[in-house]
């Protein structure tokens, strides 16, 4: 940082897994299954298609400017991310969550969460010596991460159905007597499931996810989100903080050149990739903007992944210290661009069927259809006595 204070990169990557951590918790217990259904096939579509291909262009752009092929392998999986975080806060203040762009967005990006463990599972091999031997060993721990993966949805699931339907109401007991031995025990929930994730060798915050998941779509969920919405917003501060933190000023003047050139080749690369897929999906032309311009940065678990690229050696000083850069500018831009999307964008059509509250079909503000009225009831004349 500019004072000094700050000279490893781990020294806040704990705040910011935490204010990540809440944020995808409290997403979690917000989540309803029916939210995503009208878009599944693009959210799911799109978000592989995405993640695909700008893992392919990072991966293509490293290996023209030098780097190995371990290194344009994690750089293009560095890239392909998108920050959740980030997203989520712009999504909810603008209040664009139940819109059909806001829906794929958030589809994508739980996606892309889930991808994050097994990008982590790989680097180990990745910074084998011997290409083949590498190779091999990253399609064993893709393998293996996707088996640990469905065994912990699995064991999530078990729990859900068998312990939570009998630890909910006895917590609400609790909160009539203590409102904060309620929101401990809220929070170790969280914590707890999130841990068991990161042991099972798992990203912390698809746990913290899947931990909101098992409190989710019950009667009790409003009075978690109550519980929880201070301890998310102190934690989402930290996040944001630790952006700014991370940063060199140093370092940003002496290359100030070179890293706006990567973050305007990052932005334009993700939002043209993301909107042509989006939109090849079949969404609507404003839709897949959206989207694209939404998704135009590098996410927060990147500080998680260079962190583990420079204990393993992946990445030479300079190289780090770029993607770093760049990272942090692209989620600084992040609220701008946004809004200013929003603003060219909008249409006296479209601000009706983004205003919160109104809830149109999903599907029609997604895809080129109409929506149809239904047609008024009839009447009957009454009779004259």
């Amino acid at each position: 940082g500019g004072l000094g204070i700050i000279e490893e990169l781990v020294q806040v990557e704990t705040l910011a897994q935490f204010g990540a951590i809440f944020l995808l918790f409290a997403l979690g217990v917000e989540f309803s299954s029916e939210k995503l259904l009208p878009v599944r096939f693009v959210a799911l579509v799109g978000g592989l298609g995405t993640t695909g291909i700008l893992g392919m262009v990072g991966v293509g752009a490293a290996l023209l400017l030098g780097a190995t092929v371990q290194q344009g392998v994690l750089i293009g999986s560095f890239v392909s991310m998108s920050s959740t975080a980030i997203v989520v806060k712009c999504l909810l203040e603008s209040h664009q969550m139940e819109t059909g762009h806001g829906k794929v967005m958030l589809g994508i990006l739980l996606l892309q969460d889930c991808l994050v463990g097994l990008v982590l599972a790989i680097m180990p091999a990745l910074a084998g010596t011997d290409s083949g031997a590498s190779l091999r060993a990253v399609g064993r721990a893709a393998a293996s991460e996707m088996l640990k993966l469905g065994g912990f949805l699995f064991g999530a699931w078990l729990l859900t159905s068998l312990a939570v339907p009998r630890l909910l109401p006895a917590l609400n007991r609790l909160s009539t007597s203590s409102a904060e031995l309620y929101q401990l025990a809220v929070i170790a929930e969280c914590l707890l499931v999130a841990l068991a994730s990161e042991h099972l060798g798992l990203s912390i915050e698809v746990g913290a996810f899947v931990a909101g998941l098992m409190l989710s779509n019950n009667a009790h969920s409003h009075h978690i989100l109550t519980t929880i919405e201070p301890v998310r917003n102190l934690f989402a501060a930290l996040f944001l903080s630790c952006i700014g933190v991370v940063m060199q000023p140093h370092f940003l003047w002496m290359h100030f050149e070179l890293l706006l050139l990567s973050t305007m080749m990052v932005l334009f690369a993700k939002v043209l990739v993301t909107a042509g897929v989006v939109r090849l999906c079949g969404a609507r032309g404003r839709t897949a903007l959206l989207v694209g311009v939404g998704l135009g940065q590098i996410g927060e678990f990147s500080f998680l992944l260079l962190s583990h690229a420079k204990r393993l050696r992946l990445l030479p000083k300079r190289m780090y210290l770029l993607l770093l850069g760049t990272t942090a500018l692209s989620l600084l831009l992040t609220p701008l661009q946004w809004r200013l999307a929003l603003y060219l964008t909008s249409t006296p059509a479209s601000a009706a069927e983004d205003a919160p509250g109104k809830r149109t079909a999903a599907l029609a503000e997604l895809l080129d259809t109409a929506v149809v009225p239904p047609p008024p009831p009839e009447t009957t004349p009454t009779k004259r006595e």
